[in-house]
């Protein structure tokens, strides 16, 4: 393997080494000044947006050991990491895109119930059964 692709699955694992989540996020329509703004807001989450190769994602999660993520992997990928210490906010730019209704008492889903809900939603999209 070439040092400079070894170096980019290194990266990425070190990214998802300290994280409690990883979003995956196609990024085909955001431009270089939202991609700033994104990270920023980011930021002040203690959350981070990384743009990775798909190839550098997926041998990366397979060493560590992480479910497949090749469904995930259509056109130019980011991911958001973090942990659930210091969860996004209601404020954070990833709620302004997408909302996950609930009913009930519980103010909001963990990083856990709200993956689970999403990849059986794209599931459910791309007809898998």
């Amino acid at each position: 393997m070439r040092a400079e692709k070894k170096y980019l699955i290194t990266e990425v694992e070190t990214h998802l080494k300290k994280s409690d989540y990883v979003i995956l996020a196609n990024f085909a329509s955001l431009n270089v000044a939202d991609v700033a703004e994104l990270r920023s807001r980011l930021a002040g989450e203690s959350a981070e947006y990384h743009v990775v190769k798909n190839s550098s994602l997926r041998v990366a999660a397979q060493v560590l050991g992480l479910p497949d993520v090749d469904a995930g992997l259509t056109g130019p990928t980011a991911i958001v990491v973090g942990n659930e210490a210091h969860g996004l906010e209601a404020s954070a730019p990833v709620d302004d895109w997408l909302t996950i209704p609930h009913a009930g008492r519980a103010e909001s889903l963990n990083v856990a119930m709200a993956t689970t809900v999403l990849v059986f939603d794209v599931a459910r999209q791309r007809g898998a059964r």
